[in-house]
């Protein structure tokens, strides 16, 4: 019998192959697709105009994702996307929530935020139901399950999923040395074996670990890590079991916070700290605006000055080991908004 042959690649194949090699390829190929996220924006100030269409399009794109699309919604100007399973289908990227120049506290003065609190209601009453929906559909042998996108949130926005679902949000219990209870700069932040067993989580810690054989000089630590900060409060209280029967758990912990990540489920991801922010977002948005409304003094800008210095040109190399502990956090965020 005659073998027949194709060039394929400027190689002779054998036809018998051609199928799997074909397969390969486009396997290759289609394993990373286009996705498409939603932006909850969430801060209305002018210092922001430039940097809000690309700051979290600029953290969640990578390499291998550098086709994906972002939509952004000006929260403050009541714009949020229609909380139904078939209009957020849309955004298998995900969903995530920025931080703000406001706090749940300005919900008297501000609608837009009560307007987000009922979005956060609806979107988790949402996930519940199509939780309960793909259960019955498992028990019925039905395949037909439906999936609604992840959420993740940012400072305001962590403290406003707190908020909406019956926790406590209050001023920073923790205070600096000259007193004042806003925090920016880098904090530490300790992470609960609870969230190293998760399985975005462990899939990120292989991933990384694999590159870590290739580049040795990586300064790697998963049991603590450095994260952004510009807060003045904090989530005291996590949600309440009676409005969010949904299992909510505290997965890590700072000075200045001992909520600082926690989860509602396993659709939603919470940080009350800025993973998404780089060193210029401290050092040319947030630092003068916090000055200029007197909400820090000159010696607090100084410290977190010194140390987003400190983390851009890896000064120290503690310091240096945040751009490390961003590298992990992209991964980590992306591979739960993917469902990993």
């Amino acid at each position: 019998m005659r073998r027949a042959w194709v060039n394929l690649g400027g190689k002779r194949v054998s036809t018998k192959n051609v199928s799997k090699v074909c397969n390969m390829k486009l396997g290759s190929r289609s394993s990373v697709r286009r996705k498409h996220h939603a932006i909850l924006w969430c801060d209305d100030h002018q210092f922001w105009e430039e940097e809000k269409n690309h700051i979290w399009a600029d953290f969640l794109r990578s390499t291998e994702h550098s086709k994906d699309t972002f939509e952004l919604f000006n929260v403050f100007a009541s714009e949020l996307p229609d909380p139904t399973a078939e209009n957020l289908a849309k955004y298998d990227g995900g969903i995530a929530l920025s931080g703000s120049r406001h706090g749940v506290g300005d919900s008297e003065k501000l609608k837009w935020i009560l307007e987000l609190f009922d979005w956060i209601r609806k979107y988790h009453r949402l996930v519940s139901d199509v939780n309960v929906n793909n259960q019955n559909n498992n028990n019925d042998n039905n395949n037909d399950s439906k999936r609604v996108p992840r959420l993740m949130a940012s400072c305001f926005g962590h403290q406003v999923i707190a908020h909406s679902l019956g926790g406590k949000v209050g001023p920073n219990e923790w205070t600096g040395l000259d007193g004042n209870r806003f925090r920016v700069g880098l904090d530490w932040v300790t992470l609960h074996q609870d969230f190293l067993n998760l399985s975005f989580v462990k899939k990120t810690i292989k991933e990384l670990d694999l590159k870590l054989k290739f580049n040795p000089n990586l300064n790697l630590d998963y049991d603590r890590i450095f994260v952004i900060q510009s807060h003045g409060d904090s989530v005291l209280s996590l949600p309440d079991p009676k409005v969010a029967p949904t299992v909510t758990r505290a997965l890590g912990t700072s000075d200045v916070s001992k909520n600082e990540i926690y989860m509602v489920g396993d659709n939603i991801l919470c940080f009350q700290g800025h993973p998404e922010y780089q060193t210029k977002h401290i050092q040319k948005i947030i630092l003068p605006r916090l000055v200029s409304v007197n909400r820090i003094d000159s010696e607090t800008r100084a410290i977190a000055e010194l140390e987003m210095a400190q983390a851009k040109g890896g000064g120290e190399r503690e310091m240096s080991k945040w751009r490390n502990d961003q590298a992990f956090l992209k991964q980590l965020i992306r591979n739960f908004l993917d469902g990993q």
